[in-house]
């Protein structure tokens, strides 16, 4: 289970941290907002810069934390491709 997600130097979300509750979670908002990169960044913090959309460039700053729990057991991932 995801449990949080912080982001930094990342697009729309450039010193931002999201908490994931116990249950389902929907990502709701406008057209442009930053839900899709909110997906991109699980993606990277768990497979690297394979999961990257755009350019190796364009991430030159990105940092990225992820917390989850499976079996019970606390998890951090942390990723950062600054320069």
């Amino acid at each position: 289970m995801l449990t949080r997600l912080y982001l930094n130097n990342c697009f729309t979300h450039m010193d931002r941290t999201f908490t994931f509750e116990g249950g389902l979670t929907g990502i709701i908002g406008p057209n442009e907002s930053g839900k899709s990169l909110i997906v991109e960044m699980v993606r990277y913090a768990l497979f690297g810069s394979k999961a990257l959309r755009g350019k190796s460039e364009d991430y030159k700053k990105l940092h990225v934390e992820l917390d989850f729990v499976v079996g019970g057991v606390d998890y951090r991932i942390r990723g950062s491709r600054r320069s």
